[in-house]
């Protein structure tokens, strides 16, 4: 992963998304294998990011996808060095309201004042 992310930030890659579903063995489909996803990453994909980070330095965009469900997810992936943080599976199963919740959550966590849109 880090060999991987190196040879693209050198070959002039700009940002990486870095993690996401990851492939497990799964008897129970035709190819014997599927995809993990969602919360079981969240640990992962902060742990991924923050050595991505030291491994490419200050400049190259990181965006953080696998398992963000919450507005802690998001700050840990932010604090951790991603300058993006991309939400799916939680989305597919919450629906919008996950963004307003996410949205609300990291408002309270900033301390910042709701803006009000005109």
């Amino acid at each position: 992963m880090l060999a991987l992310a190196r040879t693209a930030v050198d070959g002039g890659a700009a940002g990486l998304t870095c993690f996401n579903t990851l492939p497990v063995p799964e008897p129970r489909l035709s190819t014997g294998r599927g995809g993990l996803s969602g919360p079981p990453l969240t640990h992962g994909t902060v742990d991924g990011v923050r050595e991505i980070r030291r491994q490419v330095g200050p400049t190259v965009a990181i965006n953080a996808c696998g398992g963000v469900t919450t507005a802690s997810d998001v700050l840990a992936c932010l604090e951790a060095g991603a300058t993006t943080v991309q939400v799916y599976t939680a989305f597919i199963y919450e629906g919008p309201r996950l963004v307003r919740s996410i949205a609300e959550g990291l408002t309270g966590a900033l301390r910042v004042p709701h803006a009000r849109l005109a």
